[in-house]
Formats: structure tokens, sequence, C-alpha cells
């Protein structure tokens, strides 16, 4: 198998698993960052930027040699659109779409063992979404039924993910900042000259959404 066919794949199924992240619970209770904020959390926030911080390894094999690739970057998100608002039990997501366009450090043991920067540049189209939410404490968020960063497509197909998730938010003068970790696992399979391979990508990230009261 040569290489030039591996790199690509890597690529492709790590970043099929960053579009397709899910948000998790940080901490289910607040400890006391936002005392009576003098900017309220209620109202419209424009999109500024995100913030991402992330690490992902990828296990398979090649002709039976395992084959490990370590992925690790941290971007900001440029091209902001969007538009974020709460009520005092809703939250809503207006046109939000971003590019992200860096470049990820990636390692490789055991097939191959060495280092490869592989540029990435994708955009995540704008999209619209609504839903519950809580206040837990006085620093954080509780989406019973899919976060502010949902509602994204993957080759069309809409992701609709209902699972529970949390955050943690500050409100610093007139910024919003919304601290999220993200976790995200996929199977996933290439045909190369007849041979199927099959990876594993366990991916990891703590996010940081920017947002301006408008």
């Amino acid at each position: 198998m040569k290489k030039i066919f591996i790199l690509p794949f890597i690529a492709m199924v790590f970043f099929s698993c960053q579009k397709e992240m899910s948000v998790d619970t940080i901490n289910n209770g607040g400890n006391g960052n936002n005392p009576d904020p003098v900017v309220a959390l209620e109202g419209n926030w424009s999109f500024l930027n995100l913030y991402m911080d992330v690490s992902s390894t990828a296990t398979g094999s090649v002709s039976g040699i395992p084959l490990v690739a370590v992925t690790a970057y941290k971007t900001t998100s440029i091209n902001n659109t969007g538009t974020l608002a709460f009520t005092t039990d809703n939250f809503s997501v207006t046109n939000m779409g971003y590019t992200l366009s860096d470049t990820a450090y990636v390692s490789y043991k055991g097939l191959y063992n060495e280092e490869e920067k592989i540029p990435f540049d994708f955009d995540i189209d704008p999209y619209s979404a609504s839903g519950k939410y809580q206040k837990i404490g006085t620093d954080s968020l509780f989406f019973p039924n899919g976060s502010v960063f949902q509602g994204l497509e993957i080759d069309g197909q809409e992701i609709t993910s209902s699972a529970a998730s949390g955050a943690k938010y500050a409100i610093k003068s007139d910024t919003l900042l919304v601290y999220a970790n993200v976790n995200v696992s996929k199977d996933s399979t290439i045909s190369e000259n007849g041979v199927s391979i099959k990876f594993r990508v366990d991916q990891k990230a703590t996010t940081i959404g920017s947002f301006k009261k408008k």
C-alpha cells in the first residue's frame, strides 16, 4: 500500500469527524463566575468566531501492520456570520456559518514513523436552529435537546442530534464566551486495490464560541 493513498484518507476521515462533533457537558453546576453580570444573557448576540483546540487519534491496520495517526491543531474560525438569541428559556441560531482554514499536525506510528503537516480549508454553510435551554447556577447552560452548534449538514444531510448537552459561559463587557468540551468517535472504511482498510477515529476538542451583544 503506497503512502500517498493513506494520507488523504486519514485527512478525509479526520475532517468528516470534525463536522460531526457533538457538544458534551463540561460541568453540571455553576461556580459563580458570572455573579450578576451587567449585560444579561437574554437578547441578541452577533457571532464573532469559534476557537477550537483539537486532538484526534486514528487507529487501524494496513496489510496486517498496525497504524496509528495522532492529529492536533488549534484554530480560530474566519468568515463568521450569524446571530445567537436567548429568551428566558429558549435559544435560536440564525444563519450561523464560518470557515476553518489552518494546518493540522499529524504524527504516524506503526506502518510509518514520521510527521506530516496537512493544510485544511472548509466551510460550514450558514444554518439556523432553535431549542430549549436552562441556566444552571451563574455560569452554566444546559441544552436538553441539542446545543447552539447543531444543525450542520454533512453531504447534504442535516445532523439532527437531540442529545442533551451543556456548556460554561462568561460575559465580559459586551462579549459572551461559550465554552464546551467536544467528543466524537467514527468508524470508517476505505477500499484500495480491492483491499478494505478500517479505521477508528476518536477525537476530543475544547471549543470557545465568542459573541458580541447587539
